[in-house]
């Protein structure tokens, strides 16, 4: 017959396996935006913020991608973006010239996607297909305003370091 201390010790272990208190995965868990909308976290944004206000312009930024928030959450799904992304974009910049096209790129440590807030509120991702070393995504006639770009990792337990490169062209 098991003592009443025995009791209890299982009882407490049982209550911090149901509230998440012991992980022994190596994986994190996916995290919750908390309501989070893409706009809203750009306005969260505190790192530099460069501006492209020439067609040759090219912007760079090294960026460390740990998040765990999964990027369609963060979208509301809509577009369904892949990987998993920190709720804070990697990066952000301004545009402030009439520009041809632009393209943003990740070149990193391992498989990557990009998920990009337009100023004209349009978030545009690659499908997890198109992902790898070195996603990118070219817009055409770009909107002059302020750019959200979230850098997410497709295997959660992979940290991935890298450099974004924005590039404008008439």
């Amino acid at each position: 017959m098991a003592s009443k201390f025995s009791w209890a010790v299982i009882a407490g272990l049982l209550i911090l396996l149901s509230l998440g208190a012991c992980n022994w995965a190596s994986t994190p868990a996916p995290a919750a935006t908390g309501g989070a909308t893409a706009q809203s976290a750009i306005d969260q944004y505190t790192g530099e913020t460069a501006t492209i206000d020439s067609p040759d312009d090219v912007l760079t930024a090294a960026v460390r991608v740990t998040g765990t928030t999964q990027a369609y959450a963060l979208t509301g799904g809509s577009p369904p973006c892949p990987g998993y992304v920190n709720t804070i974009p990697s990066y952000v910049f301004n545009v402030t010239a009439d520009l041809g096209k632009l393209t943003i790129a990740f070149a990193g440590s391992g498989e990557a996607t990009l998920a990009t807030l337009t100023p004209t509120g349009e978030i545009l991702c690659g499908d997890a297909a198109a992902s790898g070393l070195k996603p990118a995504q070219t817009i055409t006639a770009p909107a002059q305003g302020r750019y959200g770009v979230w850098v997410g990792r497709i295997q959660m337990a992979e940290e991935l370091a890298g450099e974004i490169e924005v590039q404008a062209a008439p």
